[in-house]
């Protein structure tokens, strides 16, 4: 899942993704959008 800020859900070694859980890849994308906004 690609949101229009273009960050994506964390991923792992493998490149999967961390979760398929939708809920938990839409919290995961958006706490990392927050932590970008907070530094910018």
């Amino acid at each position: 899942m690609i949101f229009v800020s273009g960050v994506q859900a964390p991923k792992g070694e493998f490149n999967e993704v961390a979760t398929e859980d939708i809920k938990e890849q839409t919290k995961l994308v958006f706490e990392e959008i927050k932590s970008i906004l907070e530094e910018a």
